[in-house]
């Protein structure tokens, strides 16, 4: 039974069709998006403007004229390697699920989950959907899609903060750990333990409590339907967990030793562990940014960074701009078409709802 109005008044407050609803939903959607990028663009440029006040500006084009052709290339070679290492996670954690997939259909979703990484300032939320997405595609359950999904998800940010507490212990070896410094890794540490605990709890205790908001956010509903007793059965191999977690921060590392190549590109020696503390702590303030792909929080954190380690600022942010256009820039188109394919892919099949 539907009771009418119970204060006399006759009719209801008019609603919008539910056509126009999505469509402004989506207009909303693409406002906050390139919204999101005009803010970054503008915090970039406030960045790079003020670290070219403190430098010699001319210098710039000067490393950047001299940079050897030899390093670059290895760089790139290096971060092709990292989408191959990255799709590794998934080859592993599929095959011990029972559901093998070849290693050469899982690296391009790589790229696109790396853009949609990159491109959206969501801690990695976005990418998620893509790389759930990707599974689907691909004829993956989608329960079985979920927990590979969650078992990277927590051996990613397992590695990402062991990379984080190894980057403090270099960095306190010769400098103080400032406050600001110690509260971002702490803001971080939240984050790297909040987003796994989270997800895991949606999936599981709590799900049914919270299945009526899982249309609000993407990726939310898939998480509600993971497969626990796969989730489980995943978290408790001890030798995946250390391939996996292996795997991810052989992906820092790459990315690290790509930066130490832009570095050498120059004429500039480092440390091999403080550049991959720059790497690292410079990642970190990029994720917790509000923008996309960090824009100016990374390359001001790695300029900072590599001033400490006795590197001069032109060459800290001539090498620190090159790393970016290797790891983000030139990845971009690619990874974008990759994206967009990935999620205009078709939906999963009806005997791949449980």
């Amino acid at each position: 039974m539907n009771p009418g109005p119970q204060d006399g008044s006759v009719g209801t407050t008019p609603q919008a069709p539910l056509g126009e609803s999505h469509h402004a939903e989506r207009h909303f959607r693409l406002a906050r998006h390139w919204g999101a990028w005009v803010f970054g663009l503008l915090v970039f440029g406030a960045v790079i403007a003020a670290i070219g006040r403190l430098a010699d500006v001319e210098r710039f084009g000067e490393l950047l004229e001299a940079a050897e052709p030899l390093w670059l290339l290895g760089g790139f070679a290096l971060q092709a390697l990292t989408y191959v290492v990255a799709a590794n996670v998934w080859y592993l954690a599929l095959d011990r699920a029972g559901s093998h997939q070849s290693l050469g259909t899982l690296i391009p979703l790589s790229l696109a989950k790396l853009f949609s990484d990159q491109a959206m300032p969501t801690a990695g939320v976005s990418g998620t959907l893509v790389l759930l997405r990707g599974f689907l595609r691909r004829g993956v359950a989608r329960a079985t899609s979920s927990a590979v999904m969650l078992l990277s998800l927590v051996t990613y940010y397992s590695a990402y903060l062991l990379a984080t507490l190894i980057s403090l212990a270099v960095v306190g070896r010769h400098h103080a750990v400032g406050a600001v410094l110690a509260a971002l890794v702490g803001i971080f540490a939240l984050v790297a333990v909040g987003l796994p605990l989270f997800a895991i709890l949606f999936m599981g205790p709590i799900s049914n409590r919270l299945r009526q908001y899982s249309g609000r956010f993407p990726g939310l509903r898939l998480l509600v339907a993971t497969d626990t007793q796969m989730l489980v059965h995943l978290l408790r191999e001890p030798r995946l967990l250390l391939e996996t977690i292996g795997l991810h921060l052989l992906v820092m590392a790459l990315d690290a030793t790509t930066f130490y190549l832009m570095l050498l590109a120059i004429g500039v020696t480092a440390a091999p562990l403080d550049v991959f503390a720059t790497f690292v702590l410079a990642s970190v303030a990029a994720t917790l940014a509000p923008v996309p792909i960090g824009l100016g929080a990374f390359e001001a954190t790695a300029v900072a960074m590599l001033r400490l380690s006795g590197i001069d600022i032109e060459a800290g942010l001539t090498a620190t701009l090159m790393l970016r256009g290797l790891t983000v820039w030139i990845p971009m188109l690619p990874g974008l078409w990759l994206a967009r394919r990935e999620l205009r892919g078709p939906h999963e099949p009806a005997n791949m709802q449980t």
